[in-house]
């Protein structure tokens, strides 16, 4: 039988029965450690461009849209939590994604932690350019982007269009999850600084390959999900 995406609208979680660019941040919250200011900063010409908010006004709200079925003869399932859908000078948006192995037995799936969460390096892109999957202290990027601060209130780096971000080179295997094992791992939703406008409205899809197995045995299929991004009302 299929397995079938589950909207929840209390907790507005999706999951799909069956890696990624990501920059500090700040705020308030314990997933938001402050970031510090570092060149290159943006141009004046693009920041004038920007809108600017008190620290409390809602900037964005962002909605799970869709997830991604996780193939039938796949042993996983793939959870996505909107956790936080209110933008805010405080709060970015934030989503968890989970990866769980559903069978009795020990099996190797893509890993979802640390510097091989799912969404890793360009993974964390939206498909359509304006979005970002961010996580608070990811270690992969040079000093140079790693440590820029925001602009303003924006959850968006103070960096020029044309800084160059690079990820630094690592490589991820798929891990040993135990029977029933999940691992969760909480992005940020930031908006593409080398973009112009911030956090346009729209539909803004997030794709990635998950690998089941090692070796000649190993599988792979492509998954992801969608969000919404709106104007406060």
């Amino acid at each position: 039988m299929q397995r079938r995406a589950l909207l929840t609208v209390a907790g507005t979680a999706l999951i799909g029965s069956a890696g990624c660019i990501s920059l500090p941040s700040s705020g308030d919250n314990s997933d938001t450690p402050t970031g510090s200011t570092t060149k290159p900063e943006a141009t004046t010409a693009r920041r004038e461009t920007l809108p600017t908010y008190d620290t409390d006004e809602v900037q964005r709200q962002i909605f799970l849209e869709s997830v991604d079925d996780v193939p039938d003869e796949q042993p996983v399932a793939i959870e996505v939590e909107l956790l936080n859908g209110t933008v805010t000078g405080r709060d970015p948006a934030r989503v968890r994604a989970t990866v769980t192995n559903t069978t009795d037995e020990e099996r190797h799936i893509t890993r979802n932690e640390g510097e091989c969460a799912l969404f890793d390096r360009g993974d964390g892109a939206s498909e359509s350019p304006g979005l970002h999957l961010h996580r608070p202290g990811f270690p992969g990027y040079r000093a140079d982007c790693r440590d820029a601060g925001r602009v303003g209130d924006l959850w968006r780096l103070d960096l020029a269009e044309d800084a160059g971000c690079v990820v630094q080179a690592y490589g991820c295997v798929p891990g040993s999850y135990d029977g029933g094992e999940s691992q969760p791992e909480t992005y940020q939703v930031w908006d593409d600084f080398r973009e112009p406008g911030y956090m346009a409205p729209g539909s803004y899809r997030f794709e990635t390959a998950v690998t089941v197995g090692r070796g000649d045995d190993a599988t792979e299929f492509q998954w992801g999900f969608s969000i919404t991004v709106e104007r406060p009302t």
